[in-house]
């Protein structure tokens, strides 16, 4: 169960999600943020503040549900950005008499969805998880002896 839903994730980025995107290429964002901001700050906590029902809504869960949608917006740019043709992606397009569209470029979203991250990761930061767990690095062990 996630903090957040599509309609809270429209209401709260009602400039950056237009209309036209659909439900569906939201709720895997939003399921994708709900995995990562609870390793953030740990499953028993973030279970404690998904069965908060009480109005009004506690500081705390105010802060995560927000944390969680800049998680979503960060998982979803790269999909919402990206427009498939038979002939590849599209980068301009022509719609309704003179208007033009035109998308950023890759380096701009990825731009755009890291400082989505970093910003969902200031705004969990007093809730995450005191033992540094949501940042140990990853490495590549190598056996020689294999």
């Amino acid at each position: 169960m996630s903090l957040i839903n599509v309609e809270n994730l429209r209401e709260d980025f009602p400039f950056v999600i237009q209309a036209d995107v659909l439900d569906r290429q939201l709720t895997r964002s939003i399921a994708s943020a709900s995995a990562r901001l609870k390793a953030w700050i740990g499953a028993e906590v973030y279970a404690a503040v998904a069965a908060e029902s009480s109005e009004p809504v506690s500081e705390r869960k105010l802060i995560l549900q927000n944390a969680e949608g800049h998680l979503a917006l960060h998982y979803a740019l790269l999909g919402l950005n990206t427009n498939l043709r038979s002939v590849g992606m599209v980068k301009r397009e022509q719609v309704e008499g003179n208007t033009v569209n035109e998308y950023f470029d890759p380096n701009q979203v990825s731009n755009f969805s890291t400082q989505y991250l970093e910003l969902a990761r200031e705004i969990a930061e007093p809730y995450a998880l005191s033992d540094g767990t949501p940042t140990a690095g990853f490495g590549v062990v190598i056996d020689e002896s294999c």
